[in-house]
């Protein structure tokens, strides 16, 4: 049973996972809300001990890159669920363009080319 505060969109994005200025790669996404993000990572462990740097690029045509913290919440065999951290005013403001532009986009286009020169 869902226990939400608000139901997550589906929407595919490209998202880059970084922690202390590593990249761990390259995802994409399966859905996301005001709270989170589901990334679509297969096999592949993202640390659950640490706060996430996520970068997240929306409408190809004209880029608009969104920088979140996260932290690992939850995993299963397709991926992992991230809770974004809200730790500052101009973050939850972001939070919103971000899924409002990212679902007017959806309407108009599908996920293009995860690893185009972004990692």
């Amino acid at each position: 049973m869902e226990h939400r505060c608000s139901t997550r969109i589906p929407i595919q994005l490209k998202v880059k996972v970084s922690s202390n200025d590593i990249c761990l790669g390259v995802y994409k996404s399966r859905d996301m809300n005001l709270f989170g993000i589901f990334l679509k990572t297969g096999f592949v462990e993202l640390p659950s001990d640490r706060t996430l740097d996520l970068r997240i690029i929306v409408n190809k045509q004209l880029p608009r890159l969104y920088h979140i913290s996260a932290a690992v919440v939850y995993r299963t065999p397709d991926g992992v669920g991230l809770m974004f951290v809200k730790d500052n005013a101009p973050q939850n403001i972001n939070l919103t363009s971000l899924l409002s532009e990212a679902t007017q986009v959806k309407r108009s286009k599908k996920f293009a080319d995860i690893n185009h020169g972004y990692c």
